[in-house]
């Protein structure tokens, strides 16, 4: 369990996975993947502003992804929208909704 400790700590204020809005547009589908890994492993986002959070999904879900990176993005959204508890469910549903609503993504 020392693992997941360790990689629940990433998530903690200040630490590089507390928000995946501070990175440059290109890394945040990636930092919301690594984090959204790491919550449905082993525990729920904590409660935040709903609204704030929303924006940031919409524009992180929204923007121009190359397709490797949406497939990971789509694939880790699916994983926690079956797989996280509440707030992972509802981050995880509006992300994937959001890439479904604006026709991005094609298999």
């Amino acid at each position: 369990m020392a693992v997941f400790e360790d990689l629940k700590s990433l998530l903690r204020a200040g630490q590089p996975l507390h928000r995946w809005e501070d990175y440059m547009d290109y890394f945040r589908p990636l930092a919301f993947v690594l984090r959204t890994n790491i919550l449905v492993a082993t525990c729920d986002d904590e409660e935040r502003q709903w609204e704030e959070i929303e924006r940031d999904l919409t524009k992180l879900a929204t923007m121009g992804l190359p397709p490797y990176t949406r497939l990971i993005l789509v694939n880790t959204t699916a994983e926690g929208l079956l797989k996280g508890r509440p707030n992972v469910r509802k981050m995880c549903a509006l992300v994937l909704a959001r890439q479904l609503q604006i026709g991005e993504y094609n298999y």
